[in-house]
């Protein structure tokens, strides 16, 4: 399949770094002059409008953008991933750019990840997992490109955003190589009292030889009853931090006054769950943003 891609709009500091403060809208001549389709902040902002609450101050309007791009990316790729044999490939458009723009790239002019490349990195490492709503059931696709057999166990939970655990189930098997199969097929009934809007299902395969995670939430994001996260930080060393949070954490950003490459960026984080970072260069300080702020 190829090729096919949604726009997102470049880092803040990238947008600040050709435009001033009077510049800081969508309609201005300079934003408008860095992005190049007659009808892209449009399209952003009326697929955004579906999923998403469309932020006023341009900065979140970017940053929901990047996960508006990550996300329909995200059920791309899996799509394709999902149906083999009958799709063998995905490439998707596109890789970068040639200047600071608004466009389809997953890492932007200077070389900044966006919030789809650390998507991108997930979806199509070589084992990736996927819940996929049926008729009557949820089924849990293991898509795995290794060569060779791995033994383990796939742990599934349903929790709320507080972190209480609602429903939890354990399947040891065998994932075989080079497949993608319908691993696990959990009747919906079982899941049937709990409210959709305050609920996470958190999925884990943790084998002999590979790992992988998975969230899957049962609505659109501007539907989500999110609360707001006490998000917490702590440096570990002058390259590694670790980032922690209370309660359910959606697409928890991660920055600093100066450049550095975050190893892991834009992740959701559950209640209690500590996550650690490594960067590329020292940094002084670390400032985090999730999707309750700009609500």
């Amino acid at each position: 399949m190829s090729e096919y891609g949604f726009q997102g709009m470049p880092n803040w500091k990238t947008i600040q770094s050709f435009g001033n403060a009077e510049d800081m809208n969508l309609d201005s001549a300079t934003l408008q002059n860095h992005q190049k389709h007659p009808i892209g902040y449009q399209t952003i902002t009326e697929y955004m409008a579906r999923d998403y609450k469309v932020p006023i101050a341009l900065e979140d309007f970017a940053y929901v953008s990047q996960l508006l791009q990550a996300d329909g990316m995200k059920i791309a790729l899996e799509a394709h991933r999902s149906a083999r044999p009958y799709c063998m490939g995905s490439l998707f458009w596109q890789l970068n750019d040639c200047w600071p723009v608004t466009s389809w790239s997953s890492v932007d002019y200077f070389g900044r990840w966006k919030a789809l490349h650390y998507q991108v990195r997930k979806s199509m490492d070589a084992l990736a997992l996927t819940l996929q709503e049926k008729d009557g059931f949820y089924a849990l696709v293991t898509m795995n490109d290794a060569l060779q057999e791995d033994q383990g166990t796939m742990h599934v939970q349903l929790l709320d955003f507080n972190g209480t655990l609602l429903w939890s189930q354990e399947k040891k098997s065998t994932l075989q190589p080079n497949t993608s199969v319908t691993y696990w097929e959990i009747p919906q009934k079982e899941w049937k009292d709990f409210e959709k809007n305050r609920c996470v299902v958190s999925i884990e395969w943790k084998g002999t030889k590979q790992f992988a995670t998975a969230l899957h939430y049962f609505v659109k994001p501007k539907e989500l009853e999110l609360t707001k996260p006490n998000l917490q930080w702590k440096r570990i060393n002058p390259l590694t931090i670790e980032v922690s949070t209370d309660v359910l954490a959606k697409n928890v950003q991660v920055t600093a006054p100066e450049d550095s490459f975050f190893s892991n960026n834009y992740m959701d984080l559950l209640p209690g769950q500590k996550m650690q970072i490594t960067l590329s260069n020292p940094v002084s300080k670390i400032q985090l943003k999730s999707l309750f702020d700009t609500l």
